[in-house]
């Protein structure tokens, strides 16, 4: 028996219709069968992973990162600290980001009262030990991320937040 063309249209249609999962939906729940998932790859761009497609023909411009996250925020005073006189404070970040190297992240903090400013981990603020110094550490990755963690300088007094 012979198929025609409208015999082979309406067997294609039927089996379409059977077989919902190759990109239709089967009306069983809220959410559409088929779906596309992102890859992680690398355009021409940089060297930030972008998402994009599982056929890897056409990539996403939306860059995928993570944010630098602050665990610990140390500080030591310099030995020989005498209360009532300036002192460098030695301000150590403990600090993590899943796509950044620890060398690309940018250090910023300071401390009211004290002067100087953190630009590098570890880093030096001058205080003048006469009452605790009320301050924040920021640390940014070039994606423009950043994390940010409070600190409470007393004189002449190692300390750490969190």
């Amino acid at each position: 028996m012979p198929m025609t063309r409208l015999t082979a249209t309406l067997a294609v249609l039927a089996l379409a219709t059977t077989l919902p999962a190759c990109g239709g939906d089967d009306d069983d729940g809220p959410a559409a069968d088929a779906s596309i998932s992102a890859d992680a790859t690398r355009d021409s761009g940089g060297s930030t992973p972008d998402a994009a497609r599982d056929s890897g023909s056409s990539t996403v411009d939306a860059t995928v990162t993570a944010p630098p996250v602050i665990s610990r925020v140390t500080w030591t005073p310099a030995g020989g600290c005498v209360a009532g006189t300036s002192s460098n404070f030695t301000i150590a970040i403990t600090v993590t980001d899943a796509d950044t190297a620890a060398g690309s992240l940018i250090y910023g903090g300071s401390a009211a009262g004290c002067s100087g400013s953190v630009t590098t981990n570890p880093g030096t603020l001058n205080c003048p030990n006469l009452s605790p110094y009320t301050g924040s550490v920021t640390v940014r990755d070039p994606q423009g991320n950043m994390d940010t963690q409070g600190i409470i300088i007393s004189p002449c007094t190692a300390g750490a937040a969190p």
